[in-house]
């Protein structure tokens, strides 16, 4: 486009810019780790493990937003029986919330009719959930050896999938693709998918409380993958548990982020790790009731994580006097609950709940039922059976026009504020630039600078080459400086006018996107924005906010730099497509901005709440945390009194031109 002007930064030798993000998100994370870790090897008693304890249950509850109301009736349906060898299933249905229908199995071992313990089962990513040979597995081994068991298929798994067409074909897809697709929702609204995992797991205790065959006071909880998230989120909240055994989850954070791989929504603790909780203190919350981790060497969750969890977690239980109520079962593959770990676990059970010698187990190898054999519904998925079933979407929408508020303006830029400036740290901009040559009248500097201190940003400088500029509009591109191409003919437009551009490429951005850190493409879901904003929700933080920060330190840029020539003159702010958002909330923030223009921008956080099928590409970099429950985009217009706002083609949460 510009001849002699390199367009990719790091190519330039001055500064590795590809590294600068991820090394940020890193940086700060390292700290708040090593920061909490040293503050845990302070506790010496058991009053400072208890006071830790309550610190990591409010964090947790914190996290997920709160929990839903219980104590709503079950009613539990019965729709069929199987018959396993010494025991039988029954195929059972309750509502965990009003409408919230729960697809189960409950395995009761042969001649038990009152008092035998339960474990509750909670299940890994599987698309079919409780049917999954190796879950049945592991819950025939449980009730042939004497103990009630509760499998629960989890939202988006086994019958509960919540986006399917009228033929039965998924919309959006189960498990993981699900999971995110309504937990992004649930982080515009302030909480966590996971209060809905949460909440369905422990309304299954409540039903296994109701049964006459269970001892309401010797209920475990066991599950791998997702279901060990589950179980780790019920040890830190679910006080009626006498027992756990999360199986291939616990990790530590440390570890894993360096993995270079994201997670699932629910699996992500908002704030977490800026308020001190890590996979130890899953054990922790739990001390001293037994917990037996389940864990194998070939894991993506990282086996040394998971290693260094349970020792610094023993020494708390060491404090309250119950070092052996800790244990490790380890096996050599792959991320599985492995036949190994079932019986590990089926010992710990059998032990733990039922007094029983570990010579006495009965380890028979399990016959799994055909999975279709195991469906509670005609169909095999409740929202075909009934279609006004209540999904995850519809219970956070009811959450939103509960508890959503509307803020005043300035209270509401104060809140963006907060959450924009608070986590930054100021520098000097130090800006370079390594590039100024002129062409047809226009010249064009190439440069990068600081916005904070290990972080730079970088761009493009357009102006008329014989005569100061009359105004500076900084301008934020769909896919940053990558889009000078396509924008030149409305840059040169403003040169000719007498006007400057500085096209801008916020953090992550452009030219200066990040290196790829998984095999998935950068900005798609799991991807290595994806990844680091996970980082950052874990952090109390998120990419928009930074990025936000980095429009208004080029709105500094401009007032400071002399190789600019623009103290005096009047700033615009153009933005578009993804950027449009940034370039808003800078505006309406800054009054130093005379006018801002917006195009083609999602604009109707409203819109995305009560959209079931939004349009998703790339929406999480658009992400303030928790912003919807308080305001919208359209509730800051005036903050704009007596500035210039153009929105143009402002868009909905489907992409829909809004009139």
């Amino acid at each position: 486009m510009f001849p002699n002007l390199p367009l990719h930064f790091s190519a330039s030798g001055y500064m590795d810019m590809a590294l600068q993000f991820q090394s940020h998100v890193y940086g700060r994370s390292i700290n708040q780790f090593r920061n909490w870790e040293a503050h845990k090897d302070t506790l010496k008693t058991p009053s400072d493990v208890e006071k830790w304890q309550r610190h990591v249950r409010s964090v947790a509850l914190d996290a997920v937003g709160g929990l839903p109301l219980s104590g709503t009736p079950l009613n539990p349906r019965i729709t069929g029986e199987l018959k396993g060898s010494g025991f039988r299933v029954e195929k059972t249905v309750f509502e965990s919330s009003p409408g919230v229908e729960v697809t189960s199995a409950l395995y009761i071992p042969d001649g038990v009719t009152a008092n035998a313990p339960a474990v509750l089962f909670v299940c890994g990513h599987s698309a079919i959930a409780k049917a999954y040979p190796p879950y049945q597995a592991v819950c025939h081994r449980l009730a042939q050896n004497g103990i009630v068991v509760l499998a629960v298929d989890p939202v988006g798994q086994g019958e509960r999938k919540s986006y399917l067409a009228p033929d039965g074909s998924e919309i959006v897809k189960v498990c993981c693709a699900e999971h995110d697709y309504a937990g992004l929702q649930c982080w515009w609204n302030g909480c966590s998918a996971a209060r809905y995992f949460v909440h369905d797991a422990m309304r299954g205790i409540d039903y296994l409380q109701s049964r006459p065959e269970v001892d309401p006071e010797r209920i475990g909880v066991t599950g791998n993958s997702g279901g060990g998230t589950q179980t780790t989120w019920l040890m830190l909240l679910e006080p009626r548990l006498t027992c756990a055994a999360p199986g291939t989850f616990v990790m530590r954070r440390l570890e894993y982020m360096k993995t270079g791989q994201a997670q699932d929504s629910e699996q992500i603790i908002p704030g977490g790790t800026a308020a001190g909780l890590d996979h130890e203190d899953f054990l922790i919350a739990m001390a001293p009731r037994p917990v037996l981790v389940l864990a194998v060497e070939y894991d993506f969750f990282c086996i040394e994580g998971t290693r260094i969890s349970v020792e610094r977690a023993r020494r708390i239980y060491d404090i309250l006097g119950a070092r052996d109520n800790l244990g490790l079962a380890v096996d050599r593959v792959t991320h599985e609950y492995s036949p190994p770990l079932a019986r590990a676990s089926t010992e710990f059970f059998c032990r733990t709940l039922l007094g029983m010698d570990p010579s006495a187990v009965n380890h028979s190898d399990p016959v799994p039922f055909p999975p279709e054999d195991l469906n509670c519904t005609r169909s095999g998925q409740v929202l075909l059976d009934n279609p006004s079933t209540v999904r995850t979407f519809d219970r956070n929408l009811a959450e939103y026009e509960v508890s959503s508020s509307r803020l005043a303006p300035e209270n509401a830029a104060s809140w963006l504020k907060d959450r924009i400036l608070a986590p930054r740290r100021h520098c000097d901009l130090n800006p370079r630039w390594i590039s100024d040559s002129t062409a047809d009248g226009t010249r064009v500097s190439h440069g990068f600078w600081f916005t904070e201190p290990d972080v730079c940003n970088a761009g493009f400088l357009l102006r008329p080459a014989d005569s100061p500029a009359g105004s500076v509009t900084i301008a934020l591109f769909d896919h940053g400086t990558l889009d000078l191409d396509r924008r030149r003919p409305w840059m040169l437009d403003i040169v000719a006018s007498g006007g400057a551009v500085l096209a801008v490429d916020p953090r992550g951005m452009g030219n200066i996107l990040p290196r790829p850190i998984s095999p998935v493409n950068l900005e798609e879901r799991y991807g290595t924005v994806f990844k680091l904003i996970s980082d950052l929700v874990y952090l109390g933080d998120d990419l928009a906010s930074m990025r936000i920060f980095d429009v208004l330190r080029a709105i500094d840029l401009v007032r400071s730099d002399p190789h600019l020539d623009a103290a005096d003159v009047p700033v615009r702010l153009f933005g578009e497509r993804l950027s449009g958002v940034y370039a808003y909330v800078a505006a309406a923030i800054q009054p130093a901005v005379s006018s801002c223009e917006v195009e083609d921008s999602f604009f109707c956080l409203d819109s995305l709440m009560r959209t079931r099928y939004y349009h998703d590409d790339r929406l999480i970099q658009q992400l303030i945390f928790g912003m919807a429950s308080l305001f919208d985009f359209p509730d800051l217009k005036p903050l704009f009194d007596g500035r210039e706002l153009i929105i143009t083609r402002p868009r909905d949460a489907a992409g829909r031109i809004m009139e």
